[in-house]
This record gives C-alpha cells, structure tokens and sequence, in this order.
C-alpha cells in the first residue's frame, strides 16, 4: 500500500509523498488532479484578506497576539482568535503525540491547535481558497498536511487515532447529492478512518439549544425559529437534537459517546463542562455551581435573543436544576470511541474553564478538579514561559485552592432584574454589601478622594461570593494596574455596575422610573446608595476601562458605544 506521509527518522517530522490522486500546489496543498468546484466561502474579499494578514503575520500559533488584537469583526474572530482552540483544550490528552485527521479544516483555527498538540495531523478541506489559508497558518509546522478535497472523495491510506468534525456534519447533505442519509454516510467515513481504540471528536449547533428557542437566529440560514421550527430540507444545513445525534452516533458504529457541554457554544466557548459537572445534582459531594459558568457565558455570546421570548439567565436555573442542560445546550459536543470501556474523558475535572480571547501574556486555564472528596480550584498560564504583565497591567494568580460552594453576587441580581416593576432602589440593596465592602477597603487621600488598591478594577459583582448572612468574599481578583495613578472608589463602582448589566441579554420592564441607559442607571444606583458622582468619574471610568481592553484583550473594541449602552428590555414579560 502507497503510504500517504513518511517518517523522517533522523527529523523526525514529515512529509507527504506524491500520490495518484493529489499533487502539491503552490500553497503546499495536496489538490486533485481533476480539480473540482466547492462553492463554500465566507467570501472573496474577506478570504482574501484573512490570507494577506495570515502571510504576514510574524507569530501564527494559537496563541498569536498578533491574532488576538486583528479580531474586530465577527469573520477575523472566528477564524483567528484563540478561543476556537478552547473547545479542544479538556481533550488535549487524547490528542497528544497522536494521528489526527481533521475532516473539514476551514481556514485553519482549529488545525494549528491541532498542529502544536498533535504528532501528526491531517487535515482535509473542500475549498481550495480555504484549504490554502489552513495550510498558510501551519506553514511553520511540519507535522500537518492538508489536502484539498471532499469529505466524500478523499482518499488517505492510513488509519488515526483521532477524527474531529468540528462545525462540519452540518453541511453534509448541502454538498452530497448522491448519499441517501448524507449525515451518516460522513460519520460512516470517520469512523472507517479510526484505528482499533480510537476516537471521533464531534461539534454541532443542538437545533433545541436554549438561546435558540429564545429567538436567537439559526446560525446557517440567519432566521427566527428556523431549526426549532424543523424547516431544514434535503438541499439545506441541518442540526440535531441530542438524542437524535447520539442515535446517528450508534448506528454509524461507534460504540459509546461521551458528551461535555461547552458554554455558550463550540465555536468561542469560554468554559467547558465535564460529565461530571452536569450528571450531578448541585451541592452533591464533589459538585460545583454549575449555573455560575452558563451565567457567565452569556456575556461572551454574540447570537442574542429575541426581546419577544424568556429570559435565557432566569430559565437556566431551573433547566440546571431539572437536569436538561444537556438536551438544550447550544452546542452539542461529543466524543465518540470505536469501543467500549473506560471514558476518554479526564474523570476527574469537572469544568475546564479558559474566558475571553486576552493577549498571550495573560492566558490562562482554570481547572475544577475533584481530590480527595473536594473541589480544587487549579488555575495555570497557557504560556508559561513570558512575563505576565504589560506597561500598564500584571496579573497575578492563585494556582491552586478549595472551591468554596456559594453563589455569587452576579447569581443573585437575575431574580432583581427579572421581577417585572424592579426598581433602583431594589439594585441598592442588592449592590449594599458590595458597595459596603469597597468603601471600607478605600483609604482618603489627601484631596478627599477615597481610594482603592491596584487590584480592585477586578472587584466586580462577577468577582465575588456572597453567603446567607450577605457577607461578600472576593474571588479570582487576578488584574494590578501597575500605573502611578490612584484608583477612585467611583471608577471601580462604576465599573462594576456597567459590566454587570451588560451581561444580562433581557431583562424584565423596570420601573417607569428606572433609567435604561446603563450609565445613568448606575450613576444613578452610586448617588442613591450616597455615593457622589460626577462627571469627571464617568470620564474616569470610561478610560480606565478602555486602558484595560487595550492592554489585557489588543483592543477597546468591547467598550466601544458604552455612554449609548442600554437595557435589552423584554416585550412579553
């Protein structure tokens, strides 16, 4: 048999050999000789544009900074940002030192995670456009090839441990015209590319995910109710729900699956949740607050949902409770083995946690792991090995502690803002302990300004616990403004409250005489609490925040249009 790639025994990197079927271009791709149209694209100008930058980028791996800060809009994000690789990192196990072959490559996000992870890596795209960028960004890594070919035609010689499908089943049916079930005849392919043990990964928008049924667009066709409404046809993308995608799973071969949650979906997740973060009851021995984690992760979702429909926030803690997170979670994520026995999976970890996109010097995974009959919080750089800190910014984290089961003050706040007829002053009793905590940690300063150690522009509601006594106890408060310029109790207050409404997608109609706009909300929540604020705060406030952007995530493109920012108030209820 024609061995597809050869081991350089004295390199001990590869390279690919000429076949029947492919030559190499110019891009180093491996095309077919009869080349065939694939009229998949995110556009000629964009995919261009994204190939110029890629070609000139001085550092190309995952963790590019350089990638980080051309993240501007939604194409450059997808495509280069370094949270796609999130979704892969809790399996780093089963891909390390392996053979991976990547069905689907697109423009290469996914491949070059795979590419430093990997042994080996082979990855299959059908556009040649974008097979071309995907071999672009790993053209430093000797270890991957991509080829320029279908799913359906391609032909590789070889057998590996690990298959991905990541963002591709989709499409099955909208490229192949011949198959009778297009979508099992894809993951009929995959599995007869596995060796004995090994493994399918697997990610797809779930067709009943929640923000989905709360009148977020469908992903493929942009439109209302689309795939929860079942309008998918024989020509079109189509998802799944869970038990129809586990049932597909089985009847293609696989003999068991293993699925986790990533938050708020697989394309820029910002968690991960294990089996056994979500198999078990909350407050079970060995658990955590799952509900903080799918909290949270909506802040980072682009896809909102309609004013018309429910509360994504308020819903999710009784979807939680009743065990329904993974039947209407937004992505379904699986992995799915050849044979039966012990997971894949790490049993251990329960939540892998990783955040937004940040410039390479602040990266950095936080692990929930079970030990000894309780939770370890195990907190790490992604790098390890450059300075954690910029002109403006350090940050500093505790690498290992006890999990501590409390809700926190952001938990708290959903079932304020989801009463219909809230008020401010319903926001003052809930913001009182915080409020009363920051000022107690203030010290007068000369000019009468109260003022707040470097590390307090991190003291926000999302940053602490709160118990039944409404103690408030700090968390993970990792950020030091390293500048010579005192931080005002104001700046941090306002701060604080801004961010904490913005990550609420609705929210129930407010009192008549509640202001929407965010910052004369929390402007006004400050002066009813006795705060004084002035107009020199908010400009304080708007430049610190901005300074922060700029150095820990490459741009201030998060707090552009914040003096405009409103509440997304909902029709219905």
């Amino acid at each position: 048999m024609l061995e597809l790639l050869h081991a350089k025994k004295n390199l001990g990197k590869y390279t690919m050999l000429k076949t029947p079927r492919y030559i190499r271009n110019k891009d180093g791709v491996l095309t077919p000789k009869e080349e065939k149209e694939f009229s998949y694209s995110d556009g000629d100008l964009a995919e261009e544009s994204l190939k110029q930058f890629i070609g000139k980028a001085e550092d190309k791996s995952v963790l590019s900074s350089q990638f980080v800060r051309a993240s501007t809009d939604w194409v450059k994000r997808y495509h280069l940002s370094p949270q796609r690789a999130h979704l892969l990192r809790p399996l780093q196990h089963l891909l390390q030192d392996k053979l991976v072959l990547e069905l689907g490559a697109g423009c290469g996000a996914i491949t070059r995670f795979l590419g430093e992870t990997a042994r080996r890596v082979v990855s299959v795209e059908g556009s040649l456009a974008r097979a071309s960028i995907a071999a672009l960004r790993c053209s430093d890594l000797e270890s991957v090839t991509v080829i320029n070919d279908t799913i359906q035609n391609v032909q590789i010689p070889q057998r590996f441990d690990v298959v991905t499908l990541i963002g591709v089943l989709e499409y099955a049916r909208k490229f192949d015209h011949e198959s009778d079930n297009p979508e099992l005849n894809v993951l009929q392919i995959a599995r007869n590319f596995l060796k004995p043990g090994g493994h399918l990964i697997l990610a797809i928008e779930n067709q009943l995910g929640m923000k989905y049924l709360a009148g977020s667009k469908e992903d493929h066709e942009g439109k209302y109710f689309f795939g929860v409404h079942d309008l998918y046809k024989k020509d079109t993308v189509v998802t799944f729900g869970r038990q129809e995608l586990e049932e597909m799973l089985f009847d293609a071969g696989f003999a068991a699956t293993h699925q986790l949650i990533p938050l708020p979906d697989y394309k820029m997740p910002v968690t991960v949740l294990h089996p056994g973060s979500f198999m078990q009851k909350n407050k079970e021995k060995e658990s955590v607050n799952i509900f903080q984690f799918v909290l949270n992760s909506f802040f980072y979702d682009w896809q909102k949902p309609s004013p018309h429909c429910f509360s994504l926030e308020a819903a999710s803690r009784p979807l939680i409770r009743n065990g329904l997170l993974k039947d209407l979670c937004n992505s379904l994520f699986f992995v799915a083995s050849v044979d039966e026995g012990a997971s894949p999976l790490q049993p251990d970890i329960l939540i892998s946690h990783y955040g937004a996109a940040r410039l390479k010097e602040f990266a950095k995974e936080t692990l929930f792991v079970k030990n000894n009959n309780k939770v370890t919080v195990v907190r790490n750089y992604l790098d390890k090995n450059i300075s954690h800190a910029t002109g403006k910014l350090s940050n500093t984290i505790s690498h290992l502690e006890e999990y501590v089961y409390l809700e926190t003050l952001h938990e708290r706040l959903v079932g304020v803002v989801n009463q219909p007829g809230w008020t401010v002053q319903d926001i003052v009793a809930w913001a009182a302990p915080w409020i009363g905590y920051l000022a107690r940690l203030a010290e007068k300063q000369d000019d009468g300004m109260l003022a707040l150690p470097p590390n307090a522009m991190d003291m926000v509601p999302f940053n602490f616990f709160i118990d039944a006594n409404d103690m408030v106890i700090p968390f993970d408060v990792e950020w030091n403004l390293v500048d010579a310029e005192k931080l005002s109790l104001q700046c941090v207050l306002l701060r604080g409250l801004f961010i904490t409404f913005c990550a609420f997608s609705t929210v129930a109609r407010p009192s008549d005489d509640v202001p929407l706009n965010l910052i004369e909300l929390s402007t006004q929540v400050l002066v009813t609490s006795g705060i004084t604020v002035k107009a020199h705060d908010v400009v304080v406030f708007l430049t610190r925040s901005i300074a922060l952007a700029e150095e820990a995530l490459g741009s201030n493109t998060g707090v552009e249009g914040w003096l405009d920012k409103t509440l997304d108030v909902r029709v219905l209820a």
